[in-house]
């Protein structure tokens, strides 16, 4: 298992006992398109620039202008379903349906091994929770499953806490993506109001809400294929729900302290990513937030970026340091997949902070999508920089 101490976020309620580890398998039950999925939305200057200002994560958060819009659906009948409630919600910017979480916080996720990435899990008790809502067409459809790591990372980013604390709920889910570095019996999970993701044994009592898609969404090309993610990018050979990424002119080294010049853009987000930090000694002391929506000041991590702004790296002199969201999108659109070269399988520093103790910063790993919380003042991790067409 990879341990890395992860966020111990103090809630009133019991999230303490929602951490996981899980073990997955895929069947393929039913195919999604396999269109270029990877030319996203052109209006990405609009959808996604504001993440830059994700100041703090979500769960206290107030800022919410990088958020999708959230469209209730009719109610569905719970009845023996396990849900908390009927509700759904539709996030308008992947087209995905949400239920309501489940009332247990108990449900393990015992999959069957699956060895081919792509392929839909089946088997293990959150698998069947999601199956039991297709055999009472809940919400009038019979086509509910388990979200993938990347689908879940992608409903926090969009805002199903933010937008709606009761429907999204502090809760840490299932997901239905294996972690595949080192045991098959850790699975991926997510929690829905911090954005923390981390991998725990199958065995471990967490709670499970299900998604299905709309088929006349106008965004099933842009994302429809997260849905096939067995396994997260370290090992996973599967990348059609991934982005395009595009080789800008290189910049000079220097005394940048960066690894190279290369400089990659997401087409998806329009973001221009730098090459890691050479050291991974760097800490990041943040300036104490008092407003979300507010881009942080001060600290190793920080000055970092504004350093390669005084050398006009790249021809630019706009980079930053990003956000928790930015980090966790460049890894949902492959920037480690991609290129492993280029991606690194390291944490990075993100310019977001615990909503709720503003002087601890949260951190990305871009090759596994593992995202938790350091100690600012004594952790080391590495850095890299972004910038926005």
């Amino acid at each position: 298992m990879i341990f890395i101490t992860c966020l111990s976020v103090i809630f009133s309620k019991s999230v303490s006992t929602l951490m996981l580890k899980v073990l997955i398998n895929f069947s393929k039950t039913g195919e999604v398109d396999n269109i270029n999925q990877k030319k996203a939305s052109t209006n990405y200057k609009t959808i996604y620039a504001k993440q830059a200002l994700q100041a703090k994560d979500d769960y206290l958060g107030t800022y919410k202008s990088e958020e999708s819009t959230w469209i209730d659906q009719p109610d569905g009948v719970v009845g023996n379903t396990g849900l908390s409630s009927g509700k759904i919600r539709k996030d308008g910017r992947t087209g995905l349906w949400w239920s309501a979480s489940s009332t247990s916080n108990k449900i393990t996720n015992r999959l069957k091994l699956v060895d081919t990435d792509g392929l839909r899990h089946s088997g293990g008790e959150a698998v069947s929770f999601c199956e039991e809502l297709n055999k009472t067409a809940f919400g009038g459809k019979n086509d509910w499953y388990l979200p993938t790591q990347k689908e879940l990372m992608q409903a926090y980013i969009d805002g199903i806490y933010s937008q709606d604390p009761e429907f999204g709920t502090v809760n840490n889910f299932w997901t239905a993506t294996q972690q595949n570095l080192y045991e098959t019996k850790l699975i991926w999970y997510v929690n829905l109001s911090t954005g923390v993701v981390v991998d725990y044994h199958w065995s471990t009592p967490a709670s499970v809400r299900c998604v299905r898609r709309d088929d006349v969404s106008p965004n099933k090309i842009a994302y429809a294929n997260q849905a096939l993610q067995a396994h997260d990018d370290y090992f996973g050979k599967y990348k059609e729900e991934e982005s395009t990424w595009a080789d800008q002119k290189d910049g000079v080294v220097g005394e940048t302290g960066l690894s190279s010049g290369k400089i990659l853009k997401d087409d998806r987000t329009g973001l221009w990513w730098s090459a890691s930090s050479s050291s991974i000694k760097i800490t990041n002391q943040n300036k104490t937030v008092e407003k979300d929506g507010l881009r942080i000041s001060g600290g190793e991590a920080i000055a970092f970026c504004e350093g390669l702004n005084k050398t006009s790296f790249g021809g630019k002199n706009d980079w930053y340091l990003p956000t928790q969201k930015e980090l966790m999108q460049a890894y949902i659109d492959g920037i480690y997949s991609q290129n492993h070269e280029f991606g690194t399988m390291e944490p990075f520093w993100a310019a977001t902070v615990l909503s709720s103790d503003s002087e601890t910063p949260l951190c990305v790993h871009l090759g596994w999508g593992y995202a938790f919380q350091k100690d600012s003042f004594i952790t080391h991790y590495n850095v890299r920089c972004v910038r926005r067409d």
